[in-house]
């Protein structure tokens, strides 16, 4: 089934800033865990691996619609140096990312390509739970102070 153009080129974008996520989150779990906060590490690592899902599924849908998929292109990562500002790149990547699922949404639904509108609406669905949990973390910081939060987070390490 030949897609129609500009929703291939709206899924492309969506790849690329998924697999911008992908990088950007798998390094903070990667440093979150040399930084002896486990669970964070792997909350992050989940995060990760639930956009490489996500990607897969567009990578699949653009194939479904004779289209090409753009695998090489990834935004510049934003890279916290504490655990609040991984908090704050997160978040903008999320919100750029919900901001393209929200215009690409609205083009399936005026070219009447429900299904890759259906498929994206999961996607903008998981993108919102990250962003409110972002969010949730960086208000949890600030009501309970970072030393407390970190506290919660710290684990014993074994060398």
């Amino acid at each position: 089934m030949k897609g129609d153009v500009k929703i291939i080129r709206h899924l492309n974008v969506i790849i690329t800033n998924q697999l911008t996520a992908v990088h950007q989150y798998f390094l903070h779990s990667r440093m979150l865990q040399h930084w002896g906060l486990p669970r964070l590490a792997e909350k992050m690592l989940c995060q990760s691996n639930k956009q490489l899902c996500q990607c897969e599924q567009v990578v699949d849908r653009i194939l479904f619609l004779e289209g090409v998929s753009n695998m090489q292109d990834v935004h510049k990562l934003k890279i916290g140096e504490d655990v609040p500002e991984i908090f704050t790149c997160n978040l903008s990547t999320e919100s750029v990312h919900r901001t393209c699922l929200v215009e690409a949404i609205a083009d399936c639904e005026a070219a009447r390509d429900y299904q890759t509108r259906e498929i994206l609406m999961e996607i903008l669905t998981e993108s919102e739970k990250r962003i409110d949990w972002q969010e949730g973390q960086i208000s949890l910081i600030q009501r309970v102070s970072l030393a407390a939060y970190l506290q919660e987070h710290m684990s014993v390490r074994e060398d």
